[in-house]
């Protein structure tokens, strides 16, 4: 997971991220954008302003809900495999930037937030973070595949795709899904 980075100098996303409540309405939303800036690796095949000694930095801002627009974060990441990325975080409220401890990325960032930083593809973690990898299981699978044909929200204003399932309609987005032959699907440990 370590390794499975995004291979771009620079990516920015902009997303939209519900949480449901068990009643299958939108419990919470959240707006925001995740950059990553690779320092090292480059195609141009030079070090961001010097930083031979990182490989990324990676940042989050949240725009929507007001309780938490103007919070952001910065993971750095360090060429090193053997340390945690340092972490620090800016809340409006408290209008100053604050280190956190390793361990945060295992925990939620903000209020409502269902996901994590080491969630996006174990965003950082040093290469012995997780082991004790087992195979549960190998055979197909159905896969939501990106790409230009998998867009299904272009027909609305805001972008955002199309939803159903669930109680309400709102479990899972439109998508194609595609065959997959065969993935390994295997279960992995936090070491520390």
């Amino acid at each position: 997971m370590t390794l499975n980075w995004g291979r771009h100098d620079y990516s920015q996303y902009a997303a939209q991220a519900d949480s449901l409540s068990p009643d299958g309405e939108v419990g919470y939303r959240h707006e925001l954008v995740w950059c990553e800036l690779n320092t090292t690796a480059r195609t141009d095949g030079t070090v961001f302003q010097g930083h031979s000694d990182k490989l990324r930095f990676q940042s989050v801002f949240f725009t929507a809900p007001n309780d938490t627009k103007g919070s952001s974060f910065l993971s750095i990441w360090h060429y090193d495999q053997r340390k945690f990325p340092d972490l620090y975080g800016y809340f409006p409220a408290f209008k100053r930037v604050r280190q956190f401890p390793t361990n945060q990325r295992f925990e939620p960032l903000v209020p409502g937030v269902t996901f994590f930083l080491s969630d996006a593809w174990a965003a950082g973690d040093p290469i012995l973070t997780w082991g004790n990898y087992k195979v549960v299981k190998r055979g197909p699978m159905l896969g939501a595949i990106s790409g230009h044909h998998n867009w299904m929200g272009g027909k609305h204003a805001t972008w955002v795709p199309n939803t159903n399932g669930g109680k309400k309609g709102k479990t899972f987005y439109d998508t194609y899904m595609e065959l997959i032959p065969e993935v390994i699907v295997f279960s992995a440990k936090k070491n520390i």
